[in-house]
Parts: structure tokens; C-alpha cells; sequence
């Protein structure tokens, strides 16, 4: 069955997009990690504005860490241990044109600390923070080229149709 519309042949567009949508999750990957790593969040609207500060008992105990990561970024909200802002990407492919960025590991929090996360996976982890300090989300820039990208690899493959 042919389909056109407007003269272009959707039959000879390629439906597949999922090297698109792995760029995209490494867009949104790398301004999250630029923004919590200059001490900022994005907020509901899209803006990017200052995380919550620590409290002076959570720097104490960060300070006193034997993790030398931790220790230097004690008064950092979200950096410590680096699970916050090294996300992971499940990429999409061509089965399953779906990309997911996650907070890091899969594996329990409690071999870095047994006080605070117990079980706890960094996905649980990254929930609790982005409710007490919104992190996670994608900011009107990233939102904006996303736009601009998706835009540009459409009319290419209409222009091929």
C-alpha cells in the first residue's frame, strides 16, 4: 500500500531513530552533569537554579569519608560519589527505539554507605534527591537543540522522500 501525502512517499522514509535518540540521551546526559557539577538543578519550568544547600552535619560527615572523592567534594550536593552525574544511558535500538538515562549503578549503595542508603539502588537514591534537591530534567537549552536537531534530521529524511 502506497501512502503520500503532499507528494512525499512514506514509504521511503526510514522510521528508524534510534541513533537519534541516543544523541539526544547524551545531550540531556551532559548538561545534567554540567549543571549539578556547578552546584545547580533544573527546575520544574526548565530554568536551572541553585541546589539546596548541605547541611553542616551531612559536609562533617562526607569530610570524615575514607573515599577521597567524597572527601573532596564534601560540600557539594549530588557529587560524592559520582552516581548523581555519571549516568548511564540504555540505548535505544532498532527493536526498541527507547534511550533511558538512570542514576548509575545497579548495585546496592551500602558499600559506600551502610548509615545512610542501606539497600538502597542509586535509581532510589536519585528519586529521594530529586525531591529534596531537583536535579534531574532537562533544561530549556538542551530542550531547545533537541528541537533544532530533531527538526534538521526530519527534513532530511523528508527531503529524501
Amino acid at each position: 500500500m502506497k501512502v503520500r501525502i503532499s507528494g512525499i512517499d512514506l514509504d521511503k522514509i526510514d522510521f528508524d531513530f534510534h541513533e537519534q535518540l541516543n544523541e539526544i540521551a547524551r545531550m540531556v546526559k551532559s548538561d545534567i552533569d554540567q549543571t549539578v557539577r556547578s552546584g545547580k538543578g533544573v527546575t520544574s519550568t526548565g530554568g536551572k537554579a541553585g541546589l539546596k544547600a548541605l547541611k553542616p552535619s551531612t559536609v562533617a560527615a562526607k569530610a570524615k569519608s575514607i573515599d577521597s572523592t567524597i572527601r573532596s567534594n564534601a560540600s557539594k550536593p549530588l557529587v560524592g560519589t559520582g552516581s548523581m552525574i555519571n549516568l548511564e544511558i540504555d540505548k535505544a535500538t532498532k527493536a526498541n527505539q527507547t534511550a533511558k538515562l538512570h542514576g548509575g549503578r545497579i548495585k546496592p549503595y551500602s558499600a559506600i554507605s551502610k548509615a545512610y542508603y542501606s539497600q538502597a539502588t542509586a535509581a532510589e537514591v536519585g528519586a529521594y534527591h530529586q525531591e529534596t534537591r531537583p536535579w534531574f530534567g532537562i533544561s530549556k537549552d538542551v530542550e531547545k537543540r533537541i528541537e533544532r536537531y530533531v527538526s534538521l534530521e526530519m527534513d532530511k529524511r523528508l527531503a529524501r522522500a
